[in-house]
């Protein structure tokens, strides 16, 4: 989820659902990392939220 507040006060909120391949282990957890920092970046506070899917 991204999140921000605007200057008048007001917040804004965006789910974005990224799908990453099960197997791909740490390597997964790094891009995902990167992402995130990338996001911060643009002055959005991005929270990771994990979901199973059946």
């Amino acid at each position: 989820m991204l999140a921000r507040e605007r200057a008048n006060g007001s917040r804004g909120a965006l789910l974005l659902r990224v799908e990453v391949p099960s197997p791909s282990g740490e390597a997964a957890q790094s891009d995902v990392a990167d992402l995130m920092t990338d996001l911060r970046l643009l002055g959005l506070r991005p929270a990771l939220v994990s979901e199973q899917l059946v």
